[in-house]
């Protein structure tokens, strides 16, 4: 895969899905982690994102992951992808911009998530929570504000 998207010009991301724990009773660890960061890394994957598969990522282990992860691979680019119940969302967020992450994926009205997660309120973080926390890091991501209204209330009008 990583071969193919160089060939065409594209940038592989790749994700440990279950990158803060296992939900289904096997092993886990950071080291278990950083491990499998390593293998990637070697060959040559160069953004690598932690998804927290059915929204059971514990804060410490989100910020500590992030922290150990961008000080042995610095030149990596590091992501979040997290599964959240909405009082989860802005504290997930937060812990993982404190261990360094600045990449982030969302989805509009945080439509999706995993079928295994035993709450159904735990989805994807909604794009309508991230940017608002990400002005709050002075942060602002350019986008044309006009066409993501409108994309939301596409979204709403199929999904809601």
């Amino acid at each position: 895969i990583l071969g193919l998207c160089e060939k065409h010009r594209k940038e592989l991301v790749l994700y440990i899905s279950m990158g803060f724990g296992n939900p289904y009773g096997e092993r886990w660890s950071p080291e278990i982690v950083e491990e499998w960061a390593q293998k990637m890394v070697g060959w040559g994957v160069r953004i690598i994102s932690l998804a927290d598969t059915v929204g059971n990522a514990k804060i410490e282990d989100i910020r500590l992951l992030f922290q150990r992860l961008l000080v042995a691979y610095p030149h990596i680019q590091w992501g979040a992808h997290f599964h959240a119940s909405p009082e989860e969302r802005v504290p997930k967020l937060k812990a993982a911009w404190e261990g360094g992450c600045r990449r982030f994926d969302s989805a509009l009205l945080g439509v999706g998530g995993c079928p295994f997660a035993e709450d159904k309120l735990v989805v994807n973080i909604a794009t309508e929570s991230l940017l608002p926390f990400l002005a709050e890091q002075g942060e602002s991501p350019r986008l044309d504000q006009q066409a993501l209204q409108k994309a939301i209330s596409m979204a709403n009008d199929i999904f809601l």
